[in-house]
């Protein structure tokens, strides 16, 4: 049986399932269907690419994700992480069995996860539970749940207060959790992208006072993939993926 938690979650992305016109939600099947992208094996570094909750991971190539990039210095997969995973609560550990675990196994010594908007909030759901398996994550649009809780964040003083006060029957609180646990373990390593025409930016008030500022990218554009390939392509350019 669900939480209460994960009963509210779906009803929160069930209403984003309508609105963005999509089918009915896809089961979770085991194991987590991955979409090598361009050669694998050439590095010891793997980026994890975890998709929104419309998309297939097929769309990280298509967007231009996979473009050719002759200083790139690792792997590239991406994860048919869709919505199926988060509301029956096994997108931690499908991602460490089927993801992690077997890429560790086949000698990749750093991973990095790369969440796009839904994919940013399981990423952060992920180094929460295992911080020491990734170097570091990108939150390209992510996801965090409505203005209300970034706005009970700020009235709060900040994330650090917030996170001393008991958490609130909201999934997506669980994110901000992370966030505030990454600030104080130091790790793993955060990097920001959105674009300033998307209507989540707003959200993104508590996210930006915890990641530095040299960590955050900004582009003109909405909450759409031809903003999340140039940022994706300015965060590359940066080498600080390796």
């Amino acid at each position: 049986m669900r939480s209460p938690l994960m009963r509210h979650a779906a009803a929160l992305l069930g209403a984003a399932l309508l609105a963005a016109g999509c089918a009915v939600p896809r089961e979770a099947t085991v194991p987590l269907r991955t979409v090598a992208i361009g050669q694998q094996g050439a590095h010891d570094t793997l980026v994890v690419l975890l998709p929104g909750i419309r998309d297939l991971p097929e769309k990280f190539a298509q967007s231009g994700f996979g473009e050719p990039n002759g200083s790139r210095n690792f792997d590239m997969l991406a994860v048919d992480a869709h919505w199926g995973y988060y509301e029956d609560r096994s997108i931690v550990e499908r991602l460490h069995d089927d993801v992690v675990e077997p890429a560790r196994r086949s000698g990749y010594r750093r991973l990095w996860l790369v969440g796009v908007s839904l994919g940013g909030f399981g990423s952060l759901l992920y180094v929460d539970r295992f911080p020491d398996d990734v170097e570091g994550i990108v939150l390209l649009a992510p996801y965090l749940g409505e203005p209300d809780l970034a706005d009970a964040i700020e009235q709060a003083g900040g994330l650090e207060a917030w996170s001393r006060m008991p958490l609130p029957k909201d999934p997506f609180a669980l994110g901000w959790r992370s966030l505030q646990n990454i600030a104080v373990r130091g790790r793993p390593r955060v990097i920001v992208g959105y674009g300033t025409s998307d209507p989540l930016a707003a959200t993104y008030g508590p996210l930006l006072q915890t990641v530095p500022a040299s960590k955050v990218h900004a582009l003109g554009g909405a909450h759409r993939w031809s903003t999340w390939a140039p940022l994706w392509g300015a965060i590359e350019a940066t080498g600080e993926i390796q």
